[in-house]
This record gives structure tokens, sequence and C-alpha cells, in this order.
């Protein structure tokens, strides 16, 4: 396939227009769960400095006008899903609470709580907006502006580098008195919906489904033992832990990847593979990533909307192999899976006649990714993600890890119908002993790591069971 073909055609927004591909799956899935709160994504920019909500109310003003997906709803049409492009409102309101009285110590926990309250409330796909925000006061000069999004309109990069910057680009102009000036917009995603349709053509999605069917062929997604039965019929439900590599372990990782020659995620996952081997004995796993897959044409780098696509990878642990010598072959597979995620997997399984299940996959429960990376806005603005929950959860493990200069932090996302909170901290305090030996002894075999339970009284230590 050319790389860049011609250029794309521009959608008419008062037209309605067909779904992305990656929409069209989570789409269906939506409507056959509207009370579900799965597809909500949760995201807290901070706020060190004055803030005015008139200032921030208008932001939110230009950002819809700017980014059609951020005003679009979601309707039936003649049988068939299709993006209906709003009018730009004519006001935006943004509800503010103040919790600057409580003492300090309670005030996060309150911001959070109400952060996740309103989280948990369904989007109306057919009427949208399918965004919601809010602004807690903490203190002096002191907010967070809470922001719950739905999934079809939104993916890693937009929160990280779109949303962010433009969101304090916006912001910081109107509250000088100046008029926002950002690069003019190529396209917008209704546009990246038409032209993926008429670029994957039956044909290359058939082309890209022989390369996954044998890729995938007699694997079986990576299982953990679960606390509790699972009920296929009950709704999901998830909460969220999150964590920071203890002591000097960031700095370490960041030396031994250097060293090596490959990302700190790629040695996280790694690491969490050989986790997973010494929890289950399997030496053919089957984990989820995310790609930037949709974002490989220049016109679509800047939209804010849903291009990422979430892929299967078959970590191989057969032969016994050097724990370094893994590493590579984690590198290899990732590099060659990057290769193969122009079509969104959900397309792919349909070839492969594996239904996705749950708002899950067929293919994995256990998902690693790591954020982008947090672009400097300039003092007093900053960003996290899964700070609190929206109440679902789409997978059994849902692991977010982000690279920042300070230190490296991780989330993960649980079904807490599975297991309980103090098994997810046993097993992060596991991923962490098993993430030092891998680094401290990269040259010890496989088999050299004592397996262990993962439902057990007590965690232990790597480097006392080599």
């Amino acid at each position: 396939m050319e790389k860049h073909p011609k250029l794309i055609s521009r959608w008419p927004s008062e037209k309605p227009a067909r779904l992305s591909l990656a929409q069209q799956k989570m789409w269906r899935d939506a409507r056959e769960r509207p009370e579900s709160t799965c597809y909500n994504e949760p995201i807290t920019i901070y706020r060190k400095g004055p803030l005015e909500i008139s200032v921030l109310e208008r932001t939110f003003m230009e950002l819809m006008q700017r980014h059609e997906s951020w005003r679009t709803s979601f309707e039936e049409i003649d049988g068939e899903p299709a993006q209906v492009i709003n009018a730009p409102p004519g006001s935006v309101e943004l509800p503010l609470s103040d919790v600057s009285h409580l003492p300090e110590a309670m005030r996060e926990t309150e911001a959070l709580a109400l952060a996740a309250r309103h989280a948990e409330t369904p989007f109306d796909l057919d009427h949208g907006p399918l965004f919601r925000a809010r602004v807690v006061k903490l203190g002096e000069d002191d907010y967070r502006i809470f922001i719950t999004v739905h999934h079809l309109i939104i993916d890693g990069i937009t929160v990280f580098d779109i949303l962010f910057t433009e969101l304090t680009a916006i912001y910081n102009a109107i509250e000088a008195g100046r008029t926002p000036t950002l690069p003019k917009l190529q396209a917008q995603y209704a546009d990246f919906a038409c032209w993926q349709a008429e670029e994957f053509t039956d044909d290359v999605i058939s082309q890209e489904a022989q390369y996954w069917r044998r890729h995938l062929s007699g694997a079986e997604p990576a299982r953990l033992p679960t606390e509790f039965p699972r009920n296929p019929t009950q709704p999901v439900r998830g909460s969220i832990v999150s964590f920071i590599l203890r002591g000097r372990l960031s700095e370490d990782l960041r030396l031994f990847s250097q060293q090596r020659g490959v990302t700190p995620f790629l040695t996280l996952l790694t690491a969490f593979a050989i986790l997973l081997h010494r929890y289950t004995g399997e030496p053919d796993l089957l984990l989820g990533t995310i790609t930037p897959g949709g974002r490989k044409r220049p016109e679509f780098q800047r939209l804010m909307g849903l291009f990422q696509n979430r892929v299967p990878l078959r970590i191989d642990l057969t032969g016994d192999p050097v724990l370094v010598d893994l590493l590579v072959r984690t590198r290899n597979l990732a590099s060659e899976a990057l290769c193969h995620d122009d079509v969104p997997f959900e397309i792919i399984a349909d070839r492969l006649q594996a239904p996705l299940r749950d708002g899950g996959h067929s293919f994995y429960s256990v998902l690693l990714s790591l954020v982008p990376q947090v672009p400097n806005v300039g003092p007093g603005w900053g960003l996290t993600t899964m700070d609190f929950d929206p109440g679902g959860a789409r997978l059994d493990l849902n692991i977010e890890f982000d690279n920042r200069p300070e230190g490296i932090s991780g989330s993960v996302q649980f079904n807490r119908d599975l297991f309980t909170k103090d098994l997810i901290h046993r097993m992060i305090a596991d991923f962490q002993a098993t993430l030092d030996g891998f680094i401290a002894f990269p040259d010890q075999r496989l088999s050299d790591i004592a397996p262990l339970e993962f439902i057990r009284p007590h965690a232990m230590n790597f480097q006392e069971q080599i």
C-alpha cells in the first residue's frame, strides 16, 4: 500500500458520516449495554495558580469549534450507525465545587469522590455531548479539572498531547486578552472515517487477517486465577490501584533499557510476561497493547478522536530462554505488530470468527500500555489519567505506565468481580520484585526463577527465590 496516497476528501459537516472501523465495534457494544460506563475515560488536569471559570468555559467552546469529533453524536440512520456533527454550542457551563473549607488531608479524597460520581453516569450517544467536565477547588490557587470522555471520541494521544496542549494554549491566550492561534487542521475525524473505508478495502483487510491468523493460531489469552468465579451475564465493575516504582527502580530501568537498546516500556512488558509465567507456568502468553495505528498520515496527527489500535502480542517464552534474549524476542515481536496495526483489530477478529466478549477481547484479558509523553505546557499545569474510577472495566487487567522525569508510575484498572484490591497490591509488589530481579540478573534463564502462586497470603522477594 502506498504510504501517503492522494489527499483525502473533506466530508461536509452538515451530512451524517460513517463511523471509523474502530468506532463501529465500540458503538455496537455501547448500544447493547447503555447502562455501562466501561467506555468512560477519566482525565484530571491540575491547575496550580489562578483559574477563571469563565475563561475555561470559553476554552472548551473553542475546542469544540475546532474539533468536530467533540461535538459529534452517534445515531442509527436507516439501520446503520452514523456520526452526526452538531453545531458548536452557544455556551459551555462548568460546575464548580469548593472543598477548600475541609481539612487539608481530606480535600483530595473528597475531590476524587466528586469526580467519580460525576464519571459514573452513562453518556447518551444519540444526543451527546460525549464529554463532561467539572472543576473542584482544593485551596487558594489549587484546582482540579475533572473530565470524563466517551472512548468513541478519544485516545491516548488525544488526551496527553492534543487536548492538554491546546486547552492550556487557548486558556492562556484568552486569559491574556489574545486571540488563540493554533495551526489550522488539515482534516476532521469524519474525513478520517471516510478515507479509512476507502483505503482499507475487503482485500486489504483479508490480507491483514491472514497474517494475524498465522500469528495467533493455537494461542490462548493469558488468564490469571481469579478470587471469584466468572459470571459472563454480570456487568463488569472496575476499580483502580495506582503505584510508583519504588526506590531507584525507575532509574535502573531506564539505564538498563538504554544499555540494551530498547524502550523502557519493552522492558516493563517483558518483566510482566515473566511475572505471568511465574504465576501460570504458561510458555505462550497473549497480552494486549495499544498502538497509534490510525495516525500514520500527517493530516490526522493533530486531531482529537479515536485512532488507536489495540493489538494482541504473542510472547514466546518457550525453550527456557535467557532473560535478555527474551527481551530481544519481545522487541522483535512488538516491531512486527506495528507493521500490521493499520486495520483495527476488532475488524480482524471478525474475520477470524473470534467474537469479542464483554467489551474485552477474545485474544487477551490483560492489556499493558505506555501513556504518551506529557508535553511541557508551562508552569502551573499538570495531567494524569485513571485518577478516579468511572465504575466500569473492559478487561481483567488494564495496566497503564507513565514514564515521567520524576519517576515511572502505573495504574491498574481491574475487574473487581474477579479480584480484590489487596490481591492487586500483592501483584504490583510481585511485579516490582520481578522487574528488579530481571534488571539485576538478565543472564539467568527463565527456569532459574521460582514460580509464584497468584492467590496466596504473602508476596515473596524475587532475589530470595533464585
